[in-house]
């Protein structure tokens, strides 16, 4: 109760708790560790251990989302390269879209959605 109140009061003076998507394995069938995390500056995607396998790297309010069956597709809102792409913390190349595996269409939407959900709280 009392943490409600000290919430409630931050928010009222402005304050507001953190705004994140985190997750990781986007369905027991999809291969090795895929991690979808976001805040309200960018939108990553790792995948392997430590990203080893491959790490997308992006800002959320340049990411245009879409579901095409079981993968996520971002896309660069201007059509620009605006994803850097590499392996852990090297990323040299730029893309202009992604995909992120999901097991099913509705996982990949339910990302979306939170996606959307997130681009919308971040911007008021």
């Amino acid at each position: 109760m009392r943490l409600a109140i000290i919430l409630a009061g931050l928010a009222l003076c402005g304050f507001a708790a953190p705004r994140l998507v985190d997750s990781w394995n986007n369905g027991p069938k999809t291969p090795a560790y895929h991690r979808v995390l976001a805040d309200c500056e960018t939108l990553t995607h790792s995948h392997g251990r430590n990203a080893v396998n491959g790490r997308w790297v992006m800002p959320l309010s340049s990411a245009q989302i879409a579901v095409a069956d079981k993968r996520l597709t971002v896309t660069c809102q201007d059509g620009s390269a605006c994803i850097r792409a590499g392996r852990m913390k090297d990323l040299p190349g730029r893309l202009a879209s992604h995909d992120i595996p999901f097991d099913s269409p509705a996982d990949a939407a339910a990302m979306a959605a939170a996606l959307e959900a997130l681009q919308q709280a971040c911007k008021g």
